[in-house]
């Protein structure tokens, strides 16, 4: 629903210049490229500082810039998004490789059938292009059931991701017949050059169950190449995790269990002046506070982890002022208020039902209010004001005292560094919109219950915005956790592939030298003894991998450092966590190859020669 914006006369002054909880919303002209609409605004800029000096930029820091919209829309989101897909080019790389090194094991088993086909006249190109055909129709069936899955997925993310509303776009679908065509060739192209380049005579010398020494290399270079690149997904996995685990530990500056919160707009029709504002929302919150099973209840314009409040610019009364005023994230709260949420009382006193109206006007400040406008002086007694005249609480004209100091409250995000806020009482400065905030004795639901007394006291007056203080405080972290949970699932599902590489190309190495071992054993080695055969190539693999992956873990904690939040791009228990991970898939993907070599029977490999 769009309304038309009411503005009175007072608003449209030139002199009003307070207005900065507004946005200007521009249609560029085609060829006007954002940097020459900035230097235009900066000039509209410096010729309003000149005509306005109290109000703009040299001495409040407020300026003009032009910003696209769909990167000031994806701003929060778009750093994660590029994460997320570098995790799934990972995995389509490790995919590649895998199909890559299946092919290859493939072209070894065709190898008497392609020299048939060479020596009848079949080029080098043709065999190209044939292995490159049946690669292209395997990648496609792939792809066609990977986008059944993705519309599966998709459904999940608009279930549980941070996107409302996520959809398959036709750019989408055309984006992933590109990476049909790339992984063609990326998983193909290898293979399709080395059966082409085979000859006729040492592939029918060599018999269909030998490889030729190149290929058994590409083979090993290949599940190499996936450890490192599994090793490298897990390691940035499991730094994210422990980062969104030591997130979720940070205090808020609150206690946020058993609290209810809602949100009340009074139609201003009905309730034209501030008093009718203050008396109504301290009558609420009077009539919730005793209702059975609520422990406390208040209300304020801003609540820690929504919406409300504003950042204003302050002055100082009796302070020199700076080239930059001082700026303070704005509340305005009912008494009972830090007693609701818990929020320590650190000096002096909290706000009660005579700061009001015909009391003189008063403020609360927080801990980084005090350490940096005061630079750490006892702030009780200090002045404090809006950087505006006129005839309320709180202006130049009526500075208000501050009567107490609380601690730091997390107002956004969890983690972030602590911002000057200064708490002004409802019930001097009214607002028609307020949060109500309610500590619950019990589990039992007040919905109802606030909904009933609301109805009471006005019909035409809604309760809307209904969620507990945890959940709001979990959705502020839902992109941090969505990507933390999408790139664990994503090392899961590289680590999988990978091992299945490794016990692949085991496997195939076991059977190729069924022979060797046979003749082995029948002059007298142990299983023990091959089986430690094919544990070193295991580990020789392994080792050949993890080059590869310290170096893409170094470069992974150098891209993700941004992300993490009190973990050390290299920390020791995330490498630690990573080395196990990568034990836990080598023992995996080694065991039945170990034991399938351990168990060759002489007499069985005899018969069958």
């Amino acid at each position: 629903m769009w309304v038309p914006l009411a503005l009175g006369p007072k608003q449209y002054s030139d002199n009003e210049r307070g207005n900065k909880w507004l946005w200007m919303l521009a249609r560029m002209a085609p060829d006007v490229p954002p940097e020459h609409a900035n230097v235009m605004l900066r000039t509209v800029g410096h010729r309003l500082a000149a005509q306005y000096p109290d109000d703009y930029l040299e001495n409040t820091g407020w300026h003009f810039s032009v910003d696209p919209m769909l990167a000031e829309q994806t701003k929060d989101v778009r750093r994660w998004l590029f994460l997320a897909f570098g995790a799934v080019g990972c995995i389509l790389l490790i995919a590649c490789t895998n199909v890559s090194g299946l092919l290859l094991v493939r072209s070894s088993v065709r190898s008497r059938e392609l020299a048939v086909r060479s020596a009848l006249g079949a080029s080098s190109g043709r065999l190209l292009l044939q292995i490159l055909t049946e690669t292209a129709l395997l990648i496609a069936i792939g792809c066609c059931a990977g986008l059944g899955l993705a519309v599966a997925l998709v459904q999940l993310s608009n279930t549980y991701g941070p996107i409302d509303r996520t959809q398959i776009e036709p750019w989408a679908l055309a984006f992933a017949l590109g990476l049909c065509i790339i992984s063609t060739f990326l998983a193909g192209l290898l293979p399709a050059i080395l059966s082409s380049r085979l000859s006729p005579e040492q592939a029918l010398r060599a018999g269909a169950s030998r490889a030729t020494t190149g290929q058994t290399r590409w083979r090993s270079i290949l599940v190499a190449g996936q450890i490192g690149i599994a090793v490298a997904l897990l390691f940035t996995a499991t730094a994210l995790g422990r980062s969104f685990v030591k997130l979720l530990e940070v205090s808020p500056g609150f206690s946020p269990d058993r609290v209810w919160t809602a949100s009340v707009q009074l139609p201003q029709e009905t309730y034209r002046t501030n008093a009718s504002h203050g008396s109504f929302f301290r009558d609420l919150v009077d009539r919730v506070a005793a209702l059975p099973g609520v422990e406390s209840a208040s209300a304020g314009i801003s609540l820690p982890f929504s919406s409300g409040g504003y950042t204003a610019d302050m002055y100082l009364p009796g302070r020199p002022e700076t080239a930059v005023r001082p700026a303070a994230r704005v509340d305005q709260v009912l008494p009972n208020y830090f007693e609701t949420l818990k929020i320590p009382l650190l000096k002096g006193r909290t706000f009660t039902l005579h700061d009001d109206l015909n009391s003189p006007p008063v403020v609360i400040v927080d801990e980084e209010f005090v350490r940096e406008y005061f630079r750490g002086e006892d702030a009780i007694g200090k002045l404090v004001a809006n950087n505006g005249h006129g005839d309320f609480a709180g202006s130049r004209d009526h500075p208000a005292t501050v009567i107490g100091v609380v601690g730091n409250v997390a107002a956004r995000e969890l983690g972030a560094p602590p911002r000057p806020e200064i708490y002004w009482p409802q019930l001097q400065l009214p607002n028609s919109a307020v949060f109500l905030v309610v500590r619950q004795a019990g589990q039992t639901d007040v919905t109802s219950a606030v909904r009933e007394i609301l109805h009471q006291q006005d019909p035409s007056v809604a309760l809307f915005d209904i969620e507990t203080l945890p959940r709001r405080i979990m959705d502020s972290v839902k992109l941090r956790r969505f990507v933390a949970w999408l790139l664990n699932s994503f090392a899961l599902v590289g680590m999988i592939l990978a091992a299945l590489g490794l016990y692949g190309t085991l496997a195939y190495l076991v059977q190729l030298r069924r022979r060797e071992i046979a003749i082995r054993m029948a002059l007298g080695a142990t299983p023990r003894a091959v089986a430690r055969l094919v544990a070193r190539y295991s580990f020789t693999l392994t080792a050949a991998g993890l080059v590869p992956g310290i170096l893409l873990c170094a470069l992974a904690a150098r891209v993700t450092q941004s992300f993490l939040f009190n973990v050390a791009p290299l920390d020791l228990g995330t490498l630690a966590f990573t080395a196990a991970g990568l034990l836990f898939l080598v023992a995996i993907a080694t065991w039945s190859p170990l034991a399938h070599a351990a168990r060759v029977s002489t007499l069985a490999m005899l018969h069958d020669e």
